[in-house]
């Protein structure tokens, strides 16, 4: 994000020239702004390419660890006492029919979401869920992904996903984990850093996927937990209730 926000904006360019007008800035220096300006906003569209590159090559850099693990927790909700959990990174369409699955099942969840008004507003109707970026590392401390049981991850962002398994993964080698992706590409990189089972969209019908990965989830934590039949059972009825996407 610091990255795409780098370039100079359009209305810089209604300021240089005003501040020419009055005296401001001398033609040389308005020169060299413009000439700069431009060059930032040309390579806006190369450096969104490199970004992944460039963040991967900031991890290996000698940094110390809080600056790698984040400066904060990213959330001022009070750490979750939980144990065997499971833990749901994004609260989208799937991502909120697994928490209500989980609710109706009696499964132990915790919820980490990225955007600040679905925190607050699912917080106020008593979900368990708070603000913060699944990539750092702090956060998925705070979620106790170290006694977590299984971890989920149903973000559309790829580069955040593979960030998200690669972490999980280092923190609890223990720990299962299933990634949906939208595209089937993406199966190999996220085996490689981890991730347990992977659920591709793109080979399913988008008006099925949302159900379809809700169902496969389920069928992995049964797999994994040995959670009792009842419990799975309640929670797969609500995954088939899961509306369809408009």
């Amino acid at each position: 994000m610091g990255l795409l926000l780098s370039q100079v904006g359009e209305f810089s360019f209604i300021y240089s020239t005003v501040g020419a007008q009055v005296g401001l800035l001398t033609p040389g220096v308005y020169q060299l702004f413009l000439a700069v300006s431009v060059i930032s906003m040309g390579a806006t569209p190369f450096l969104m390419g490199a970004s992944p590159r460039l963040v991967a090559w900031a991890d290996w850099l000698p940094l110390p660890r809080r600056i790698h693990a984040g400066l904060a927790s990213g959330s001022d909700a009070p750490q979750p006492q939980v144990s065997d959990h499971l833990i749901i990174v994004g609260f989208g369409l799937i991502g909120r029919t697994l928490a209500r699955a989980a609710h109706v099942g009696g499964i132990p969840h915790v919820v980490i979401e990225m955007n600040p008004e679905t925190v607050h507003d699912e917080r106020a109707r008593g979900t368990p869920i708070f603000f913060g970026d699944s990539t750092q590392e702090a956060v998925l401390r705070h979620a106790r992904v170290r006694e977590a049981r299984v971890l989920v991850v149903v973000i559309n962002d790829a580069v955040a996903a593979r960030k998200t398994v690669e972490t999980a993964r280092r923190l609890n080698h223990g720990l299962h984990i299933v990634a949906r992706t939208r595209f089937l590409a993406e199966m190999k990189p996220l085996a490689a850093l981890g991730a347990n089972d992977i659920i591709p969209e793109e080979s399913r019908p988008r008006s099925k996927s949302s159900r379809a990965s809700c169902a496969s989830i389920w069928c992995r934590w049964t797999r994994s937990t040995g959670s009792s039949r009842t419990s799975v059972r309640m929670a797969m009825g609500s995954c088939a209730r899961a509306p369809r996407p408009r």
